[in-house]
């Protein structure tokens, strides 16, 4: 279920839809809720519509576990066990889905997070399949970068993806316990992290 919530004006729209990505997903949902907060994240509204159910049709979920909207508005699901991508307006009318389980280009094992970049290019994060890959808005493939390893530029099971407004991607390598950094075409930049409890 997706559940829309009203909000004051464009501006603040913009500010919930970037931030709400986490509650992408909650149990027994098989949607997404978007509690929306106000301006100062102190005021809670109530949602005011509601789409989906748990399914493999279009606009149907199953355990959707990450969203991110574009430029225009338009969002987009990583529909985990249905190893798809699907994409929808903001008021939930499907607009395309791409994706099936495998290991081929443009195929998922369970997809957790994705991401658009300002050029509106599309990152998901490929769970199963150890790798990120890289859409154009209406799905086509572009690219993909990483296998299951522990060096610089391979993940083992990474739930999340991000972009900076420089259009840099962030990958959470989550059994690697770091944070791996990469041009918008796979290149390493950069990692940090280990596994413990301490800073850094």
């Amino acid at each position: 279920m997706v559940a829309r919530c009203d909000t004051a004006g464009a501006k603040e729209r913009v500010i919930i839809r970037r931030r709400l990505w986490a509650f992408a997903g909650l149990l027994g949902l098989h949607g997404v809720c978007f509690p929306y907060f106000g301006a100062d994240s102190a005021e809670l509204y109530s949602c005011v519509g509601t789409w989906g159910a748990r399914g493999t049709h279009d606009g149907e979920f199953d355990a959707p576990l990450g969203l991110d909207f574009d430029s225009s508005g338009n969002l987009y699901v990583a529909d985990e066990d249905n190893h798809r991508i699907q994409k929808s307006s903001w008021d939930g009318k499907f607009i395309i889905k791409w994706g099936s389980l495998g290991t081929g280009d443009g195929q998922f094992y369970g997809p957790t997070q994705v991401a658009t970049d300002p050029s509106g290019s599309i990152y998901v994060a490929d769970f199963g399949n150890h790798r990120i890959q890289k859409f154009t808005w209406e799905g086509t493939f572009i690219t993909k970068w990483g296998v299951w390893g522990w060096r610089d530029g391979e993940f083992r099971w990474p739930s999340g993806v991000a972009v900076d407004a420089l259009g840099s991607i962030y990958v959470a390598d989550r059994e690697n316990h770091r944070i791996q950094k990469f041009t918008s075409d796979g290149v390493f930049i950069a990692k940090w992290g280990t596994e413990g409890s301490a800073n850094g």
